[in-house]
């Protein structure tokens, strides 16, 4: 995962970036759910070492050419 503390807002607009992209299609939801948002230092890192690895499938093969 990709931590991000979002202290008073700061990352907010990457957030709605972020679900643009997803709403729009350009991104999916469970690499969205990569980024772990909290505004304590403590409780993110918390939630970080909590984290796990969703199995997905592939969206692409080396074999197709």
């Amino acid at each position: 995962p990709c931590g991000l503390l979002n202290l008073d807002g700061y990352y907010d607009g990457l957030l709605t970036f972020l679900d643009r992209c997803v709403s729009e299609g350009f991104l999916k939801q469970s690499n969205r759910d990569l980024f772990l948002v909290d505004g304590e230092p403590g409780s993110l890192l918390d939630r970080m070492r909590d984290w796990k690895p969703l199995r997905e499938a592939k969206w692409f093969s080396r074999d197709v050419r």
